[in-house]
């Protein structure tokens, strides 16, 4: 009796450990996108050992093995290549042609054949040009005159603070108002000194008075005392 519990708990083992050897394909990449004239890498590994396969693209077979023997398809004789050891596919030179799903199907040493399959994207090359769209275009112009007339009211303002600081610019007119102006308080200045130091001492007095008095003396008669003067005298002198 104490063998039959045994003998049962060996048999959910073995039916165990079949379940868990069931064989399977696990694929590296669902999808793939290569550029035009590129090489696209269908890698795909199997859970156990392959004895046979083959890659099917459009119902048509781009390639097939059986153990050691790989047979490609006359279509892709220079850019297919199998790896029989885990059924991998390796196709050379892309063109727009090749756009679409692959599948492969394994079958295993011990259990049943299996499928995946993996979708290739082909995408034009680019010339390495950056197109911009009118949008963006418009606004980087927007944004650069942005900068330029920051920079032309932030120099005005500079321009104008640094001139009030300044005097403020006389014109023409007032330059030479001035300059006439002070030519003749400079010619005034040198007469008057002139016209004073002529006057005799009594003269000089007698003026200071009517200055004081606020007297005119349009009448006074001042004393000649210039060289001239002095030698016209001497000559009526001796004349006389």
């Amino acid at each position: 009796m104490s063998g039959l519990p045994f003998a049962a708990l060996v048999l959910c083992l073995c039916i165990t450990a079949g379940q868990s050897q069931q064989f399977t394909i696990f694929v590296e990449h669902s999808q793939i996108k290569v550029t035009v004239g590129g090489d696209a890498l269908f890698s795909v590994r199997p859970s156990g050992n392959v004895s046979s396969g083959d890659w099917i693209f459009k119902g048509e077979t781009i390639a097939q093995w059986i153990n050691q023997t790989v047979t490609v398809d006359k279509a892709y004789t220079s850019r297919a290549y199998v790896f029989i050891s885990n059924g991998s596919l390796l196709l050379k030179s892309l063109n727009m042609s090749d756009n679409g799903e692959y599948r492969v199907t394994i079958v295993p040493t011990n259990g049943s054949r299996t499928s995946a399959t993996i979708f290739l994207r082909v995408i034009e090359k680019t010339d390495g040009k950056c197109i911009l769209s009118s949008g963006a275009i418009l606004g980087i112009v927007v944004f650069f005159l942005g900068v330029i007339m920051i920079g032309v009211v932030s120099g005005w303002l500079i321009t104008r603070n640094t001139d009030g600081i300044k005097d403020p610019p006389q014109s023409k007119h007032d330059t030479s108002t001035n300059s006439r102006r002070k030519s003749t308080l400079d010619t005034n200045a040198a007469d008057a000194s002139e016209n004073y130091e002529n006057f005799p001492r009594n003269e000089q007095g007698t003026r200071n008075n009517a200055d004081d008095g606020n007297s005119t003396y349009m009448g006074l008669v001042l004393q000649d005392r210039s060289v001239y003067s002095d030698l016209k005298r001497y000559v009526n002198g001796i004349l006389g």
